[in-house]
């Protein structure tokens, strides 16, 4: 009994070592708090600055335009919010183009000072720098048996999602949270489409559970 006891521990200590976990929510800056949230008013913006490095044909394929994609995100983020419980209401404004914000040095400060004099919110949340790449990981196997030979190498693609999230209090037009989301999924069965939408739904559901509970850290996927 005391044997099969010792191999059990050995064997869960092995597992628990070989588990790879990842922070998903980085460069966190937090310079205020939310009091309440489930009981304030919060407006969703995105800005249409997306750096498509790879996965090209995958997001042409599927949104047509950038602020397609803005939209997709911004309503994919609201169902998944209302469904925890995040905030009260949701309202969105994406009617300021990112474009306005390259006329002048001052342009971000007047599209943001726009979007909190329009708004009924208690707090704004807004993604930006949407950034869509990619990772491969290789691992060789060496031959096994008596006869050796070559290994084998074996390659798996990874689509990345960074977002740029920002929450400000509107009424005093400050910052008070700010950090980067990422999601990421591989590559199977040459499924492109759906790894990238994979990545774009984890990179929401990690600024959901970091809003909830402040969970970054997660088994690597």
């Amino acid at each position: 009994m005391k044997k099969n006891t010792l191999l059990t521990v050995i064997c869960v200590l092995l597992f628990t070592s070989c588990v790879v976990k990842k922070d998903y929510v980085n460069n966190i800056i937090k310079e205020g708090d939310i009091t309440n949230p489930q009981e304030k008013i919060v407006l969703v913006t995105g800005f249409e600055n997306i750096r498509v490095n790879n996965f090209t044909k995958t997001f042409e394929k599927n949104f047509s335009t950038d602020s397609l994609f803005v939209d997709a995100y911004i309503n994919e983020f609201i169902t998944e919010a209302k469904k925890n419980n995040i905030y009260s209401d949701y309202l969105v404004d994406v009617s300021s183009n990112w474009e306005e914000l390259n006329k002048g040095i001052n342009a971000d400060r007047f599209v943001l000072n726009d979007l909190f004099t329009n708004s009924n919110a208690d707090y704004m949340i807004s993604f930006s720098n949407f950034e869509i790449t990619n990772r491969v990981e290789t691992s060789y196997a060496p031959a096994v048996g008596p006869n050796g030979g070559a290994g084998t190498h074996t390659s798996i693609e990874y689509c990345i999602i960074n977002v740029e999230v920002i929450i400000y209090d509107t009424k005093t037009q400050r910052k008070i949270l700010e950090f980067v989301t990422t999601g990421e999924s591989s590559v199977f069965l040459f499924n492109f489409t759906k790894t990238f939408l994979r990545a774009k739904t984890r990179s929401i559901k990690h600024i959901i559970n970091y809003l909830k509970n402040g969970q970054v850290t997660y088994t690597k996927y």
